[in-house]
């Protein structure tokens, strides 16, 4: 009896077209992440997905010529995505020519299955293809998953810088490596 094999994971460059499949993805992907912290309430979490999520909000972010977006599939089934994009730069980045590495999510029906590792070298390539020299991230101090992973790809703490969550002004740890 023989096996099939499985599909392959592919990434490729997001599209306008896809905002109505990523924004539901996206919003439900964070919100399990972050919804039972204590420090998000619900009505924080109302406002910033609202705000970040939507099928509008991620329109205009595709249509951005400074903004990438990449997702990470497997026989048409979206398993992450990762965003970059050139815009300001906090001080403590010093490297030369920085982008930012804006999210990174993935189904955690696919954590650990190597899928985040395979957006983030294609972030990188990406970002060489820009010019990028350096690229930088925030991540909430409390999200220690995301901050192990981030170590283990090279990334160090530069600073932080704040973020906005809902009405709450929060801060994020700021990370930041070369691109080799």
């Amino acid at each position: 009896m023989s096996v099939e094999p499985s599909p392959p994971i592919t990434i490729r460059a997001a599209s306008a077209q896809d905002a109505p499949v990523l924004a539901p993805f996206a919003e439900r992907v964070f919100r399990r992440t972050f919804e039972r912290d204590p420090a998000h309430s619900p009505a924080n979490m109302a406002l910033h997905v609202s705000r970040s999520f939507s099928v509008a909000q991620l329109s205009a972010e595709l249509a951005r010529a400074e903004t990438w977006y990449f997702v990470a599939e497997r026989a048409g089934e979206l398993l992450g995505y990762v965003k970059l994009e050139r815009g300001p730069t906090p001080a403590c980045v010093t490297g030369p020519s920085p982008i930012e590495l804006a999210r990174l999510y993935v189904d955690h029906a696919w954590h650990g299955r190597g899928v985040a590792s395979r957006l983030m070298d294609h972030a990188f390539e990406h970002a060489r293809r820009q010019g990028a020299q350096t690229i930088w991230l925030g991540v909430w101090r409390d999200n220690h998953r995301a901050r192990r992973f981030y170590e283990k790809r090279g990334f160090v703490r530069v600073g932080e810088h704040p973020f906005l969550f809902g009405l709450e002004q929060q801060t994020d740890e700021v990370y930041a490596r070369l691109i080799d």
